[in-house]
């Protein structure tokens, strides 16, 4: 079964939010089809313990089709989830690509899906989920020069931060750093976009970075196709960047 490019969902891409470390204006990028995505603590001064700077996205299984996106330490056994931008050129241009990794038995596409400005989470009232679900997930890119001068995942449903918290995942019912996603307040007409208004007390706000690794190949009687799989920005080796 191919794969078909993602559906339309949002009709231009956000702007990705601005970190308060400069941008790392010397660090060389890759190209590359496939990548882990990294946390980047923007504001150190809101870093949880142990740290979670250059920890890497992971899923945790909650029901058939289900997982919660999480951050795992590098240190672990077990490898961070590798990504793949899918969609066609037009696709990718006007933001309308998705973020997907290949799971389950025969591997099948999971999407990175961010709940919307007006969707939350049961437990966390204040805070809007991620999950890496089965399907296309919800429209999401690998920012794109010169629109940014770095390469980050951006959540094209609006403008805000991921945020990392150390929440009970009821499935569980024990901690996991989960990823959420903090939308940005509008202080318009002159002001702009204020990203840090709605981070939720005791969480990180971070940049999920993507650092470049081979794309997995596919079995013959794999569910994902690689067809749409973009070329994006990522860096070699996303610990070593210096941020200011």
């Amino acid at each position: 079964m191919k794969l078909f490019p993602s559906l339309s969902f949002a009709a231009v891409a956000a702007a990705a939010a601005p970190a308060q470390r400069h941008a790392p204006h010397h660090a060389p990028t890759s190209l590359s089809q496939g990548f882990f995505l990294v946390a980047n603590v923007t504001d150190p001064s809101k870093d949880l313990v142990p740290s979670i700077n250059g920890w890497v996205v992971q899923a945790a299984h909650t029901g058939p089709a289900l997982d919660v996106a999480v951050l795992q330490s590098p240190t672990s056994s077990v490898p961070g989830r590798i990504f793949y931008e899918n969609g066609t050129a037009e696709q990718v241009r006007f933001g309308q690509s998705s973020v997907l990794t290949d799971t389950a038995t025969p591997l099948t596409p999971y999407g990175i899906i961010v709940q919307n400005s007006t969707q939350f989470d049961a437990t966390y009232p204040t805070e809007h989920d991620v999950f890496i679900n089965g399907g296309t997930g919800t429209p999401s890119s690998i920012t794109n020069f010169p629109n940014s001068p770095y390469a980050v995942l951006q959540n094209n449903l609006g403008p805000g931060t991921f945020v990392a918290c150390n929440n009970t995942v009821p499935y569980y019912g024990t901690k996991f750093i989960t990823i959420e996603y903090a939308y940005a307040t509008f202080v318009g007409p002159d002001g702009g976009f204020l990203y840090s208004a709605n981070i939720p007390d005791g969480c990180a706000p971070i940049s999920l970075v993507p650092q470049c690794t081979t794309l997995n190949s596919l079995p013959p009687d794999a569910f994902a196709s690689h067809e749409f799989a973009a070329t994006v920005r990522c860096y070699d080796n996303v610990t070593t960047i210096k941020w200011s």
